[in-house]
C-alpha cells in the first residue's frame, strides 16, 4: 500500500516492501518520488533497501553464531574490482563535482591515477568491453585488478570517504570470515553474507524494460565514463516504476 507524502511541490509515495531471500525475511519502509524523475533520484531508496537487507542478514548470521568481521579501517575490499551501474556513475560524478577544493582535486587525481594503472596493465579496455556486454568472465579480471592493489579513489586513511553515498555493491559485500582472507583475495575461504543483491538489478534499470540488459562500469573508470556518456534528458519514470525495475529478476544473474 502506498500513501502520499513529502514536501509541497514534491509529491512522494510511501510503502513497505516485503522481501525474502533464502530463509531471511525483511520488511522495508520506502519513500520515493511520485512524479517522473531521473533514475538517480531513487538511489536513496535503493540504498535504504540494501541496508535493511544486509542488516537482516547480519541478524540471521548472529543467531547462527557467525559474527561480521568487517570493521573500521578494514579496507581490503576497497582494492577489489567494484562494478557499479550507470546510474551510480552519474551520481558519483555529480558528487565529485560538488566537493569543495582541495578534496575535489584530490579525488579526481585518484581517479586519473587508477585509470592510468588499469591502462598500463592492459585492463582498462577489457573492463570497458566486459561492462558493455563483451562477454569476458569477470572473475579473472577481478583477480588481475586486485593484484595491482589499486586504491578506490574515495579511500582515505583506510576508510571510505563517501560512506553514506557508497555504491550498492560495496554495501552488499559483508563477510564473516577473517579479514586476512579478504586481504589476499582467498575466495575459497571468504564467507560473504548471503544477501538479495540489488546492485545487479540497478545495472539494468535504464535498459529497455522488455529486454533488460546489464551495463556496468568499473568504479575507477566512473568519472571518465560519465563524462563521455551523459544521462539522457528524457530518462524519467515515476519513483515506483524505478523501484519495480530495480526489484525485477535480472536475466543471467546468479
Amino acid at each position: 500500500m502506498t500513501s502520499p507524502g513529502g514536501a509541497i511541490g514534491r509529491p512522494t509515495l510511501r510503502t513497505r516492501l516485503r522481501l525474502s531471500f533464502g530463509d531471511t525475511r525483511v520488511e522495508v519502509p520506502v519513500e520515493v518520488p511520485g512524479e517522473p524523475v531521473p533514475p538517480a533520484d531513487i538511489l536513496p531508496a535503493a540504498r535504504r533497501i540494501v541496508d535493511e537487507i544486509v542488516a537482516a542478514a547480519r541478524r540471521d548470521a548472529a543467531k547462527g553464531g557467525r559474527a561480521v568481521a568487517c570493521g573500521p579501517r578494514c579496507a581490503a575490499c576497497c582494492r577489489q574490482a567494484v562494478a557499479i551501474s550507470d546510474v551510480e556513475a552519474w551520481a558519483l560524478a555529480d558528487l565529485v563535482d560538488r566537493m569543495a577544493e582541495p578534496r575535489r582535486g584530490e579525488v579526481r587525481a585518484g581517479f586519473d591515477a587508477a585509470a592510468a594503472r588499469l591502462e598500463a596493465a592492459g585492463l582498462r579496455g577489457r573492463f570497458e568491453r566486459a561492462g558493455d556486454g563483451g562477454g569476458e568472465a569477470t572473475g579473472p579480471l577481478g583477480r588481475e585488478y586486485f593484484a595491482l592493489r589499486v586504491d578506490c579513489p574515495f579511500l582515505s586513511d583506510e576508510s571510505c570517504s563517501i560512506y553514506a553515498d557508497r555504491p550498492l555493491a560495496c554495501r552488499e559485500y559483508v563477510v564473516t570470515s577473517p579479514p586476512a582472507h579478504c586481504a589476499t583475495l582467498d575466495t575459497a575461504r571468504i564467507a560473504a553474507l548471503p544477501v538479495m543483491s540489488l546492485s545487479v538489478g540497478l545495472q539494468t534499470i535504464t535498459s529497455d524494460p522488455a529486454k533488460p540488459r546489464r551495463r556496468w562500469i568499473a568504479l575507477p573508470l566512473a568519472l571518465a565514463w560519465a563524462a563521455a556518456n551523459p544521462p539522457p534528458s528524457g530518462m524519467r519514470r515515476p519513483g515506483p516504476a524505478w523501484i519495480e525495475a530495480l526489484l525485477r529478476p535480472t536475466p543471467g544473474a546468479s
